[in-house]
C-alpha cells in the first residue's frame, strides 16, 4: 500500500500482532493488536476518507474476526474503523467492487467453517451482504477477484479450497457461476486458484487451478471449460497468472509444488500454447456388477476415447474422508491450525497405476456412442473405481468419480 508520505508493507503474524513497516527502511509505523495470529494483511481503498489507503486484518483460530484498520493511523497503535466477528477461524480475503451502492468497495472474506464459508462484507461497516456454501467443511484457502464474468457489472471471485471443485462466484450476489472438478487423487483438493489474463478472446479472465491430483489446470472464465491441462507430478500449492514470459505474446502461468517426497519444483507455463489439449466434451455412463469374486465393469462414452481405470480405497482411507475428519478436530479445537496444516502437507501422497497394462479402446455401441468393458478381481475391502479419457498429450480427463 501507499500514500504521498510513504511506500507501506503490512503483515498479519502468529504473535498476535498485525504490523504497518516503512517501504523506506522496515521500521515499525504502528501495530494492531489481535485476540489470536492474523493470517492475512489485505490493502484496500481508502475508506475513512483521511487519503491513506486502509487494511483489513483476517484473523484465525480463538480470533474470529476480521479488522477494518486506518492506514494513516498517527500513533503506535492503529487505529479500529470497524470489526465483525464472523463466528468461525478465518483464512484469507479479496477487495472486491461497491455494491451496495455508497461508493466503497466491498470485502470478500474466506472462512474454515462447516457451512457459509465465503461472506462479503460491506467495506464502510462490514456488515455481512452474502454468504456462499462451499460445502460441509471445505475450508476456503483462496480467494482471488476477476473480471465480471457473467456480465451483471460486477466482478466475480474464483475459490480454492479443501474440494476438489474450483468455484466462480458472483460478486454482486454470491451465487455461484460454474464449477470445475479435478481428479480424485490425493483428494484432489483445489488449494491454489488465480487469474491469467484473457487467452480465449472473449474479454473474460481465465483461471488457473493447482490440485493435489498433481495438475494444473486451466479454465476458461466464462464458463469453467478446461482449456489445458499441465503435469507437474507432485501436489500443487501455489499457482500464478503472469505476463508473456515466452515471446508469443499471450499471458503465462507460474506453478510450485510441495517441498516433500521428491517434490519442490517450479514451472513457467505456457498460457496459450494448445488450447485443444483437452478432448471434446465427453459423457460416460457406467455400471460396475459383482460375478462371484470378480466386478464385471462396463461403461458407454460419447466419444471414442482411449482410457485408464483405476481401483481406489474408500472410507476411512479415503484422503478426503480423512482430511474431513482432520477438519472436524479443528472445529471442535481439539487440533490447531498449524498442526492441521502441517498433517497434510506430511500426508504420504497417493501413488497409483491403472489396472489396465494398456490404455482401454472402445467399439462401436448403439446411436453413435462407444462401449467399453473390463473386469476386475479386487483384493478383500471396500473399494470404488475411477475412470479417465486420455487427452492427446497423455493427460487424464475424469469421466466417472
Amino acid at each position: 500500500m501507499g500514500s504521498p508520505r510513504w511506500g507501506a508493507c503490512a503483515l498479519g503474524s502468529d504473535a498476535n500482532c498485525g504490523y504497518l513497516l516503512s517501504g523506506a527502511d522496515g521500521s515499525v509505523v504502528w501495530r494492531f493488536p489481535a485476540q489470536d495470529a492474523l493470517y492475512r494483511a489485505l490493502a484496500l481503498p481508502d475508506l475513512d476518507a483521511d487519503g491513506v489507503q486502509d487494511l483489513l486484518f483476517v484473523a484465525g483460530d480463538n480470533d474470529v474476526n476480521v479488522y477494518c484498520v486506518s492506514g494513516g493511523s498517527a500513533g503506535p497503535v492503529g487505529q479500529l474503523i470497524w470489526f465483525r466477528n464472523l463466528g468461525s477461524s478465518n483464512h484469507c480475503a479479496t477487495v472486491i467492487d461497491d455494491i451496495s451502492g455508497d461508493g466503497l468497495a466491498e470485502l470478500v472474506v474466506g472462512r474454515w467453517s462447516a457451512g457459509a464459508q465465503v461472506q462479503c462484507l460491506d467495506g464502510d461497516t462490514g456488515t455481512v451482504r452474502w454468504s456462499f456454501d462451499n460445502g460441509s467443511y471445505n475450508y476456503v484457502m483462496r480467494l482471488v477477484t476477476l473480471s465480471d464474468v457473467n456480465g451483471n457489472g460486477a466482478r466475480d471471485i474464483a475459490i480454492g479450497s479443501w474440494e476438489r471443485a474450483l468455484r466462480v462466484i458472483d460478486g454482486a450476489t454470491g451465487a455461484l457461476i460454474w464449477q470445475s472438478w479435478a481428479g480424485t487423487l490425493n483428494g484432489g483438493d483445489f488449494w491454489a486458484v488465480d487469474r491469467v489474463d484473457d487467452l480465449t478472446g472473449d474479454g473474460v479472465d481465465e483461471v488457473v487451478g493447482g490440485s493435489f491430483d498433481t495438475k494444473v489446470y486451466l479454465f476458461s472464465g466464462a464458463d469453467g471449460d478446461t482449456l489445458w491441462m499441465f503435469a507437474a507430478g507432485k501436489r500443487l500449492y501455489s499457482v500464478r497468472g503472469t505476463a508473456d514470459l515466452s515471446g508469443t505474446g499471450g499471458p503465462d502461468v507460474l506453478a510450485g509444488t510441495q517441498y516433500l517426497n521428491g517434490g519442490g519444483w517450479a514451472f513457467a507455463i505456457e498460457g496459450g500454447a494448445d488450447l485443444t489439449a483437452v478432448p471434446p466434451l465427453a459423457i460416460a455412463s457406467g455400471d460396475a456388477l459383482l460375478a462371484g469374486a470378480a466386478v464385471a465393469l462396463s461403461w458407454r462414452c460419447t466419444e471414442p476415447l482411449a482410457c485408464n481405470l483405476y481401483r481406489l480405497p474408500a472410507g476411512p482411507g479415503d484422503a478426503r474422508a480423512v482430511r474431513r475428519a482432520q477438519a472436524e478436530r479443528y472445529a471442535a479445537g481439539l487440533l490447531g491450525r498449524d498442526a492441521l496444516l502441517a498433517a497434510i502437507r506430511e500426508e504420504t501422497p497417493a501413488r497409483r497405476s491403472p489396472l489396465n497394462a494398456e490404455p482401454l479402446l472402445p467399439r462401436a455401441g448403439a446411436s453413435g456412442a462407444w462401449d467399453y468393458a473390463f473386469r476386475d478381481t479386487p483384493p478383500a475391502g471396500d473399494w470404488r473405481y475411477a475412470l479417465y479419457g486420455l487427452a492427446p498429450d497423455g493427460g487424464e480427463v475424469l469421466l466417472l468419480p
